[in-house]
Parts: structure tokens; sequence; C-alpha cells
């Protein structure tokens, strides 16, 4: 029975990203699904979310590229990375639904694949990337270098509608193909004498990833490999309205049961060197990834979702939306704030505050009708406050398009 229903959830996660779009306005809340125009029927497709967040590379630098002008790296570009140092955020998320309404309850199954991968170099070492430290100073840091996985997830949601409150429960199963363990430590250090005129420098790097693959040279996976591999989660959602006022919060993604990963490799980097007495000593770099046959433990390890908490609140005018909205993934240690003003439900502009002092800031469409929802929106993100035009403070895009039918 454990092996049908897996079978059967993972088999609509594949099939149903033909087919459809979670609402774009609201933040991920099972709930939601009582929000739709849709209220019989509703459909989504060909939604996705994609996007990147980097400190170190702007927009302004895409800009001359394309141009063919010069791109500068100096030591000016630390105002961009800022204490927390060089942060790579790639962003995907491809959420599919099908929903069937029947008087005050939703029935419906959901998808999901996603990215929640994270790349981070400390401040001291991107100081001596870019010179900017005296001889005579010490540098020293030790970080993990890759947070995160990518992972597919697809449930089955029931939700019920009591009055003004509509509250609604997810579960399912979910599987990560990659997962970097945030256990792996990486450390830098620099040292320099004045008075001898030498130095040290060494770096050692040593991340540890699990696979659902047995190896990298071929992107098969047994099908009683998925099975056995797979965790389960629930998500539970509540929405209450007052009149024109509506409040909402979520529990996303909280692992009941962790999948499990068996396989796993190291990516090592190592370098050293050193200069005293006129004599300079270096070892030759070693950079290396996982290839081939991955290692196998003799203990799969778990891996759970990492969680998440959304808040929502919005009022609206006869022509006017005013929203905000908070989330925050304890296991990332990482919280975003914003608000939204919506415009007959059919633009909105948004604007949110990320970790490490970014911004994001999106313009959509919203066509939503009781057959037919189109969506898109474009967005930035930079470093350069809420007001910011200067494209050398812009270290980010991002772009949502989906489209929903019913009836």
């Amino acid at each position: 029975m454990r092996k049908l229903m897996i079978s059967l959830i993972f088999g609509v996660l594949f099939t149903t990203y033909a087919l459809a779009v979670i609402p774009t306005l609201y933040p991920d809340n099972p709930a939601f699904a009582f929000e739709s125009p849709r209220k019989h029927l509703d459909l989504s497709g060909m939604n996705a979310r994609l996007g990147f967040t980097s400190n170190l590379i702007t927009i302004g630098d895409v800009n001359n590229l394309l141009t063919g002008e010069k791109i500068i790296f100096d030591a000016s570009r630390l105002d961009l990375i800022g204490d927390d140092g060089f942060l790579l955020l790639p962003n995907i998320l491809v959420p599919n639904h099908i929903n069937v309404g029947f008087r005050n309850m939703k029935f419906g199954v959901n998808s999901r694949f996603f990215s929640n991968v994270s790349m981070n170099l400390p401040k001291e070492t991107m100081r001596f990337v870019f010179g900017d430290y005296d001889f005579g100073e010490s540098l020293d840091s030790t970080f993990t270098l890759l947070k995160g996985g990518i992972y597919s997830e697809a449930g089955l949601l029931f939700g019920l509608k009591l009055g003004d409150i509509s509250m609604a429960l997810e579960g399912g199963a979910y599987v990560p193909y990659i997962w970097f363990d945030k256990e792996s430590i990486s450390s830098f250090h620099y040292s320099s004498n004045e008075d001898e005129g030498g130095f040290e420098l060494a770096l050692s790097g040593k991340q540890k990833l699990y696979s659902l693959l047995n190896s990298f040279d071929s992107i098969e996976v047994d099908s009683e490999k998925l099975i056995n591999s797979a965790g389960y989660y629930v998500s539970f959602g509540a929405v209450w309205d007052i009149g024109n006022f509506k409040v909402a919060a979520a529990l996303n993604n909280f692992s009941v049961k962790p999948a499990k990963l068996e396989n796993y490799g190291y990516a090592n980097v190592t370098f050293e060197a050193s200069l005293s007495n006129l004599n300079f000593k270096s070892a030759t770099p070693v950079v290396e990834f996982p290839k081939g046959k991955l290692e196998k433990l003799e203990e799969a390890t778990d891996v759970s979702l990492p969680y998440e908490v959304n808040l929502f609140a919005s009022y609206s005018f006869s022509t006017l939306d005013i929203a905000f909205h908070g989330k925050y993934v304890p296991d990332m240690n990482s919280s975003e704030f914003g608000g939204y003003l919506g415009f007959r439900d059919i633009v909105w502009i948004d604007l949110t505050m990320l970790p490490n002092n970014l911004w994001k800031k999106e313009v959509g469409l919203n066509w939503d009708t009781a057959h037919f929802r189109f969506t898109a929106t474009v967005g930035v993100v930079d470093a350069g406050g809420l007001l910011n035009a200067d494209l050398s403070k812009m270290t980010g895009m991002s772009v949502k398009i989906g489209f929903g039918l019913g009836f």
C-alpha cells in the first residue's frame, strides 16, 4: 500500500507539470485554495518562478558584458558584499495543482520541484581576493561553502471552509535529489610578517554532498530506490476573512518522516603557499569534484525538508489592495518581509526585504477570472535600498509566469 501511494503521488508529480499555477499574489498557504475564482475545478499549469541573487555580480555587469564594455572587479565590490560575505542564491520553484471544490470543501493534488541551494564565502576571504588588507594583518575564517538541496514533492490536499475561516491540510511524499551537508567546514588563513617580509596562505575546503543518484555519470533513478528513499511531509494553513480584511498563516513542508540518502561524495579544494627568508614554497592547487560512482553509506542519512512559516495580511479597498507578507525558514536561518499594492487585482507592485540587506522589487500583471488566469512578474534584487535605481547596485533578477484554467 505504501509503495502504491508513493507511486501514485509521484506519477501525478510528473504529469501535472504540463497542466498548471499557485496564485502568485499570495504566499504559499494551502488554505488559499479557497481564494481562486474557479470554485469547482482549478487547474494550474506551466508555472515557474526563476531567479538568482548574488551580491558580487550586478545587473550592470551583465549589461556591460552584453554591450562589450569592461567589467571591473576591485575592492569597491566589498561595499556590495557587506559583513556577511559573498552570497549566491539561485531560486527555482515549479509548483502545480489540481483542486476540486464541493460545497464548502476542497480536494486537491499538489506538486513542486524546487531548489534552496546557497553558496557563501566570508568577508575575510573576499578581502584577500580583492587585496583589501594591510601587510602584517591576519585574515582567518571558517565557513560552509554550500547549503540546501534540490527536491521534488507531491501531496494531497483537503480544505474546509467554516464561515469566515478557511483551513487546509496537505500531506504527501518528497525526495531530495542532491543535498549538501551543512556541517561540512572549510577554512581560510592568511598572515604576514612585516619585519621578515614573509607570509602564509592556506585554503582548505571539503564539501560533503548526498545524492539519490548512484553516479553523476547517469541521471537514472531506480523506481524502488525512489520509493524507499522518500520522506513524508505535512503543511497546514488557515485564512480568516473579516470583511475587507484578511489574515493568514501557514506552516509548510514540515517533515514527519525524513527522506533517506545513502550515496555520498566530496568536493575538495586545497592550496598552500608561504614565503619566509626569501624562500617561497607553494603546493599545487587541488580541485576535485565527485565523479563516477558515488560512495555508499552503511546507514542512510536523514534529510528533512526546510520547513517554513508564512504570514500574510491584507486590506481591500474598492480598487486597491494593500498587503504585508513574511516568511521564516529556520533551517536556513533566513527570513523575508514585504508588502505590495494591487490595483483592481490586475497590476501590482511588491517590495520585499531579504536577508543581508537586500531588497526584491517586483511588478506584475494578474488576469484572474472564473475560467482563466494569466500571471507574469519581473523583478530585481539590489543592495541600494528601497528606492535605488542604480544598475551597479542591482544584484539579482526574478521572473514568475503561469496560467490556470477551470470553472
